[in-house]
């Protein structure tokens, strides 16, 4: 009889444990929600039956109802900081970023290709950052510019083909497919076309990469970083790594030979190897971090913006008037580079995209040292995951009134300046700040020039009347096809 008392003292053991784990934010005199049994504060989001950011939003609204300003929950037995004052947030991002310069993102040595921009942590990361900052320049910027503007020549041709046809537009496929040829195209020097073969190398390395993996999320989240890469894990699944090497090898060599010399991303990462500032894998890892970070943030926006669009029309309508003002100033009504910045409607338009579908709904961070919160006593410690809830937010009442409705006015100028500056900050804030926004922007007001100029979207009767989100993404992510009826204006 002694195996039931060794299977009973295992499980005691068990729920004791995991009891102690769940009195962390207790014993610190830190408001925290109630976890449950095993789970913490997650158990929906496993189920399936909520989304993180839907659950983070819940947790947001019970602290701003106990009136802190900040809390803990438990992902799991593993304790997270949750602040939500904004003036917290600020210090945290900026004046004390020495405290949280880490994401809190796996990265290993044995797995060179998590060793990139965005999961890199302390001065490994100011150095990278540091090296990769020219590649978006104003004059940089002019330059994609001119790739983006002849690329987006194909959305036109495309949608034109819908419209012959007479199908709707699967318009998050439509616009991830854009997204991936704006970069293989501007950064990479590539060749892709995936608006009319969807089902090459580069859109199957994508998928691969944003499709839902909770066990991914498990082993991040909770394992030894340290005995993972020493086991073999890979942050990338093995299509993606064997295609960025063979990409940089391919690259490398016929730029090599070709002798032209090439003014984009890839060719400041080819000049850094050359100058013995960067590896072949540093390529591989740092090509591979664009890629991943920027075809599905831009793809995103740009979908839910036309999903938003076809919702209201009065919207589409102005922004399509404002389109054409501004292309009739220039020759065939091109337009130009400097003419981007005058979309001050679009502007709005895909600033209210972003605060009501944030790509990356919450910021992490990963506290580097002791932390103590201002004015208090209260220590965050060395390692704690922490959680900022952008999204939860960007939907908060006191600072967008009706936030489920889509709002462009939310951005005019009187407006913004009535709100605290880090009740908006999509692309996070603070030094690391996403280093690639201005082409995310460039790239979203591209697609509503060439889509919006000479046609008319509206909502499919079997598209969603509200989206809802897959659970277990870092990205807000649409579970719906989102089926747009198109038609010539």
């Amino acid at each position: 009889m002694m195996w039931i008392f060794y299977i009973g003292s295992f499980f005691v053991t068990i729920y004791i444990f995991l009891k102690h784990k769940h009195c962390f934010w207790k014993r610190r005199g830190i408001a925290q929600i109630a976890p449950e049994f095993l789970y913490g504060n997650i158990k929906k989001a496993v189920q399936e039956k909520s989304s993180f950011s839907e659950l983070h939003r819940t947790f947001y609204k019970q602290f701003k109802l106990q009136k802190v300003q900040h809390g803990g929950i438990y992902l799991f037995y593993r304790p997270s900081w949750v602040p939500i004052d904004l003036d917290l947030i600020k210090q945290m991002m900026t004046t004390d970023f020495e405290y949280f310069s880490s994401h809190g993102i796996y990265h290993h040595d044995n797995d060179w290709l998590s060793n990139n921009i965005f999961n890199l942590e302390g001065e490994h990361w100011k150095t990278v950052r540091s090296k990769l900052t020219p590649t978006f320049t104003s004059g940089k910027m002019k330059s994609m510019y001119v790739m983006l503007d002849k690329l987006s020549d194909r959305l036109e041709t495309k949608i034109e083909e819908y419209c012959k046809k007479g199908q709707p537009v699967e318009i998050k496929e439509h616009a991830a497919c854009f997204g991936v040829d704006a970069i293989a195209t501007c950064f990479f020097g590539l060749e892709t076309d995936c608006l009319n073969y969807p089902d090459n190398d580069f859109r199957r390395a994508g998928k691969s990469i944003v499709e839902p993996r909770p066990i991914k999320f498990v082993l991040e989240c909770f394992a030894n970083w340290n005995l993972l890469g020493k086991l073999g894990y890979r942050f990338f699944p093995q299509n993606v790594t064997d295609l960025f090497v063979k990409i940089v090898r391919e690259s490398t060599e016929f730029r090599k030979n070709d002798g032209t010399p090439r003014n984009d991303y890839l060719g400041l990462l080819l000049q850094l190897k050359d100058n013995n500032q960067f590896t072949e894998q540093e390529i591989a890892a740092n090509m591979l971090a664009i890629y991943a970070a920027g075809f599905d943030t831009s793809s995103s926006t740009t979908s839910y913006l036309l999903y938003e669009l076809a919702k209201h029309q009065d919207v589409q309508d102005k922004v399509r008037e404002e389109i054409w003002r501004i292309g009739k100033r220039n020759p065939n009504g091109k337009f130009t580079y400097d003419d981007l910045a005058d979309m001050k409607y679009a502007e709005m338009c895909i600033n209210e995209t972003l605060r009501m579908y944030t790509p990356i709904p919450e910021v992490p961070r990963n506290s580097v040292k002791d932390y103590t919160i201002p004015g208090t006593n209260q220590v965050i410690s060395k390692g704690i995951l922490v959680t900022i809830p952008v999204w939860s937010i960007h939907h908060d009442p006191d600072y967008y009134p009706n936030p489920e409705q889509f709002n462009p006015d939310n951005f005019l100028p009187e407006n913004k300046a009535s709100r605290h500056e880090f009740s908006f900050f999509p692309f996070g804030g603070g030094p690391r700040l996403c280093i690639g926004y201005r082409f995310a922007m460039m790239q979203v007001k591209v697609n509503l020039i060439k889509q919006l100029r000479n046609y008319r979207f509206r909502l499919n009767p079997k598209a969603p009347e509200k989206i809802s989100f897959h659970p277990i993404t870092l990205t807000l992510t649409a579970k719906e096809d989102l089926l747009l009826d198109v038609s010539p204006f």
